[in-house]
């Protein structure tokens, strides 16, 4: 059964990106339906995005414009330390707007009865969630819960909506003016992450697919997190300046084995201890998760694939909030040491906008994680989550312009047709194989090559791999119910990203920030000061190219300097 849903716009995801959009379109005047995967505003589970997920008891969204604030609140500070935390990739006039507006927004949050803790907020971007949802479910805003948008609608080049399938059966047209993605980002990607199952690549794939552009897709966020008793709970900087031991499942001591000669495990931590992720903007602090990677994959991990920080020493003063925070979760830092292992917390690339949040294809709209230029290489902590307010907003005022300036469009039966019928064919499928094993095959694959340590073989090993999925496993799929239909589009949108993302990064013969190539370590800025554009060519293969989105770029003297960042 099919059913038809005419609006004004249609805004796909569950997060904060999608929320503030479908709310802003809304108050601008437009008819909205919200399409949701899972349930909306489901905290950690499927629905929510990674806004809602408590992964820390730190962090938050950044008070960048805060009156009275201290220095690393204001504007000009803000923006100065986002351009140079982005290399020469992030899109200077996006970052403009993402530290003029950030206020504002925060300000909309607080009247919407979002709490804020200190600085920024606490539990992640639970607060945010919590006020969005709460006046979106006072308005008339249709949330389709159980939803997942698997195709866009591009007619002569223009976004005219969407198609989507029942998490329970069933079917969905949706006519559009405006669509927006708010689908955050390619945690699901791989084994080890820091997201929902939602999170599965969904918009950067339809995008692909539509036409847009996309670029820095080979930037990501890389942490360490907790894999037992509880997973994925970050590990925090504080721990740092206490020189905690870290071992493997042996017991034994390993981060000095990858060190260069010279160099202590203390200098390490040293750097470590002024940014929370993975980075190779500095010349040690990369040593430690490099380390905890290479001993899991050479299959010195414990009994969970991880390996031990231990914190028990009485003379580490571990903060009351981190304490509780993790005795809340099963773990008790003065006990027992913790178990760890590396996790993908957010890409910093995505679909390409403008200062609309438009994509490069008409009608189409993002924000949040799925949308590329507010962050380059590394990303400031924080800014994820003050993106996704200050874009969503844009993004749902110009998409209600956008619907009031065309009007719902008319779309060919023909087109709609030929998108349900990729439907049907997953429908059909009566192989041996379930989407559920091909994707712990794609999440393996991607984990162990493609996450930290990158190399021409490994990433040669992604590309082989994923095209060993598509043409040999994925004709034995089998498909007997609407779990596993939703599972075999996520698993599909998994490999286009697999690829999407792959491809950049062997083509990048460099390091920089987030992005790190064993075989081509240091920085490279005399031939690699751009960003590497994605895009669905007329043969319908993925042709890539190279933009220099910051022509002003200048390395600042001294980097980041003393500072935390990230």
């Amino acid at each position: 059964m099919t059913q038809a849903i005419e609006t004004d716009v249609l805004v796909v995801g569950g997060g904060g990106a999608a929320a503030r959009a479908a709310l802003e379109a809304h108050n601008a005047g437009a008819r909205v339906v919200l399409a949701v995967k899972g349930r909306f505003g489901a905290v950690g589970t499927r629905g929510s995005g990674a806004t809602a997920g408590a992964i820390s008891e730190l962090g938050g969204m950044r008070p960048i414009g805060m009156p009275n604030g201290p220095p690393a609140s204001g504007r000009q500070e803000a923006f100065d330390d986002i351009v140079q935390a982005g290399l020469g990739v992030a899109d200077r006039r996006l970052v403009e707007i993402l530290t003029e507006e950030t206020w504002d927004a925060m300000t909309d949050l607080t009247e919407w009865g979002a709490t804020f803790g200190g600085m920024g907020m606490k539990s992640h971007g639970l607060p945010i969630m919590t006020a969005l949802e709460s006046q979106i479910r006072r308005s008339d805003i249709q949330v389709q819960e159980q939803t997942m948008i698997v195709s866009l609608l591009v007619e002569d080049g223009t976004c005219r909506g969407a198609i989507g399938i029942g998490e329970n059966g069933g079917n969905s047209v949706f006519k559009a003016a405006a669509t927006v993605l708010g689908t955050g980002g390619n945690g699901q990607l791989f084994e080890r992450n820091l997201h929902p199952s939602c999170v599965t690549g969904d918009g950067y794939a339809m995008g692909y697919e539509a036409g847009a552009e996309l670029m820095n897709m080979e930037f990501n966020q890389i942490f360490q997190g907790t894999v037992y008793p509880t997973i994925n709970m970050l590990t925090a900087g504080w721990m740092w300046p206490y020189y905690p031991r870290i071992t493997n499942g042996n017991g034994e001591e390993f981060i000095q084995n990858y060190l260069p000669e010279g160099t202590t495990v203390k200098e390490c931590m040293d750097q470590r201890a002024r940014h929370f992720p993975f980075s190779t903007r500095d010349t040690l602090s990369k040593y430690i998760d490099i380390a905890i990677i290479k001993e899991i994959l050479a299959g010195r991990g414990n009994q969970h694939n991880g390996v031990y920080i231990d914190l028990t020493d009485p003379k580490i003063n571990i903060p009351p909030a981190s304490r509780e925070f993790y005795e809340y979760r099963g773990v008790d830092m003065t006990r027992e040491p913790v178990e760890v292992s590396i996790f993908l917390h957010c890409s910093n690339g995505g679909l390409v906008i403008d200062e609309n949040a438009q994509t490069t294809t008409p009608g189409l709209f993002a924000a949040g994680e799925v949308a590329a230029g507010p962050h380059g290489a590394d990303r400031l902590g924080g800014n994820m989550l003050a993106a996704s307010q200050v874009f969503g907003k844009r993004a749902g005022r110009h998409a209600a312009e956008w619907a009031k300036q065309t009007g719902v469009p008319s779309v060919a039966g023909a087109l709609i047709g030929e998108h349900e019928q990729r439907i049907v064919d997953l429908e059909e499928s009566d192989g041996d194989r379930t989407p559920s094993e091909l994707t712990q095959l794609i999440q393996k694959l991607a984990w162990e090559n493609m996450l930290l340590t990158r190399s021409k073989d490994n990433l040669n090993t992604v590309l082989e791999g994923v095209e060993q999925i598509r043409n040999e496993l994925m004709p034995r799929l089998t498909v007997s119910n609407a779990t596993q239909l939703v599972e075999a589009f996520e698993l599909q949108n998994r490999l286009q990203v697999a690829e999407i993302m792959a491809r950049p990064a062997l083509l990048r013969e460099e390091s920089r920030g987030g992005h790190y190539r064993e075989d081509f370590p240091e920085r490279d800025d005399g031939n690699w000061l751009q960003a590497i554009t994605i895009e669905k060519g007329a043969a319908g293969r993925l042709e890539i190219g190279g933009r220099v989105v910051d022509p002003d770029w200048q390395d600042r003297e001294g980097d980041m300097g003393a500072r935390r960042w990230g």
